[in-house]
């Protein structure tokens, strides 16, 4: 969805050899991508969290784990969803479930290549802990 682009650095749909597809969504951070990432919050998606009067923390981190601000930007991801699916032409084509991810992607971790192209089956292998759950909730409502 067009406003999430300030916010989201990434978005992997997943759905190969699963039940429905979901999406795995990584918030825009301040990180050079050969480096770690940053846990720190990118200006342009601290402004998305403001106009959506969201309370803005500077970190990643903090921000999955306050409740409030966490389900508010649930009600809005969930909001654009409806509409992205909305437009979806069958039922299988229809985004069930998501999940944020704990930190931003980067070529040190083997996730992206130097041309930033994203690596899934690696991201599937360091991320596992974070979405073998993806398949039996709704959503990580909060972490």
């Amino acid at each position: 969805y067009e406003f999430f682009k300030d916010f989201f650095s990434n978005s992997i749909v997943i759905g190969d050899k699963r039940p429905f597809l979901s999406v795995l969504f990584t918030i825009k951070t301040n990180t050079d991508p050969t480096k770690d990432p940053s846990d720190e919050i990118a200006k342009e998606a601290q402004q998305f969290l403001i106009n959506k009067n969201i309370n803005v923390n500077d970190k990643v981190s903090s921000l999955l784990k306050h409740k409030s601000s966490f389900e508010k930007l649930a009600i809005a991801i969930d909001d654009a969803i409806s509409v992205i699916n909305s437009k979806a032409v069958s039922n299988a084509s229809k985004i069930k479930k998501w999940i944020i991810l704990s930190r931003d992607l980067s070529i040190k971790n083997d996730e992206l290549t130097p041309t930033l192209k994203i690596k899934r089956k690696k991201i599937e292998i360091n991320f596992y802990e974070e979405t073998k759950h993806i398949n039996e909730t709704l959503k990580l409502k909060y972490n």
